[in-house]
């Protein structure tokens, strides 16, 4: 039995090292969770944290937009119950393959990264999640299914966010717009009144709206959703960052093109004029398609490998930046169907 496996296996390192952290039980689907740790308490086995694994199209999640980081925040709602931290040792953007999502695969295509900033902002209101772990970071060998030598390849062996051939995938490009983001402080994030976006989502054709206001309180994320877009906001030495993604669950429509306004409020004079706009989706930061002009060899020689890791670059693009009335400045950016950008400008 499991939890009597889990029980000697926990006994054992603590014995060899007191401070070593164990737990588990790390299921797939978020399961076990409440009888394991029930078990843990009655038969004495140490736990420090609970683990488990989910993926967006797990059988038991219904087809909406949150139902990823809903399922993740019951599941730490359950190790609290505990008294116990939660971590999600396994997980990615989905599995299966590419019918639902214009021809790509969705873990080689801008929809993880659009994933991945959707459930970031969410997590952040998560209480007791402590950490989360993408499976993977590359595509070389997975030990239930073998070495696939093709590069980009829908399915079930290609999970990384770098190719077998170390060429970063969106996601990966993703996962560093995110990391780079962190600021001294962060921007809380609106709708403004005027927004044509309703609940359903951003009809073709009508802009979104995001007003930014005066930075908040150091270590505070503030991020907001409006129909399918996600907009957050950051500032740090002097440079604010915006970070946007149009996201929705697996298989749903969104429109060909949404276009968002952004509005920053409280910008000290003289106010910026220009802005920088790096964009993740079908034709940027996506080295599977320059692979597939080539023909989509299995083996990719140096050439296209270079070529292939020059095309998987954030290429900044100038963006221009409005007067909006005092002390306020506004772009617009449009984005694809699962796209995720990024919009950088100084105030110094």
């Amino acid at each position: 039995m499991y939890f009597d496996l889990y029980r000697e296996t926990a006994l054992g390192i603590k014995a060899a090292d007191p401070l070593a952290q164990v737990g588990g039980p790390a299921t797939a689907m978020l399961a076990w969770i409440p009888e394991f740790t029930a078990w843990c308490a009655a038969n004495s086995a140490p736990i420090d944290f609970v683990s488990s694994h989910l993926y967006p199209t797990d059988p038991q999640l219904p087809p909406a937009r949150d139902n990823f980081m809903d399922a993740v925040a019951n599941a730490t709602q359950q190790a609290a119950a505990a008294g116990l931290p939660f971590l999600m040792t396994e997980y990615n953007a989905g599995l299966g393959s590419a019918a639902d999502n214009n021809g790509y695969g969705k873990l080689d295509s801008s929809f993880a990264a659009a994933f991945m900033l959707h459930q970031h902002l969410l997590a952040q209101s998560v209480p007791n999640f402590i950490s989360s772990s993408y499976w993977t970071f590359s595509d070389w060998g997975f030990e239930e299914q073998g070495v696939d030598p093709v590069p980009w390849a829908d399915g079930q062996t290609k999970f990384g966010i770098l190719t077998d051939e170390g060429v970063p995938k969106p996601v990966y490009r993703g996962m560093q717009m995110i990391s780079q983001a962190a600021g001294d402080a962060t921007l809380p994030v609106t709708p403004a009144a005027a927004s044509a976006a309703g609940a359903a989502g951003v009809a073709a054709g009508a802009p979104a709206h995001r007003v930014f206001g005066a930075a908040a309180a150091p270590g505070a994320f503030v991020g907001a959703t409006e129909g399918a877009v996600d907009v957050s906001a950051s500032v740090a030495q002097g440079v604010v960052t915006a970070l946007l993604a149009s996201f929705n669950c697996t298989g749903a429509a969104l429109p060909d093109a949404t276009a968002v306004t952004l509005t920053f409020h409280g910008l000290p004079s003289p106010l910026p004029t220009a802005a920088t706009l790096e964009l993740i989706d079908s034709t940027h930061a996506n080295a599977r398609a320059v692979w597939e002009a080539a023909g989509s060899p299995t083996y990719s020689s140096r050439a296209l490998v270079l070529a292939q890791l020059a095309a998987s670059e954030l290429v900044p693009e100038a963006l221009a930046l409005a007067p909006a009335g005092a002390n306020a400045v506004t772009a617009t950016v449009t984005l694809q169907p699962f796209a995720m950008a990024r919009v950088r400008f100084s105030l110094v």
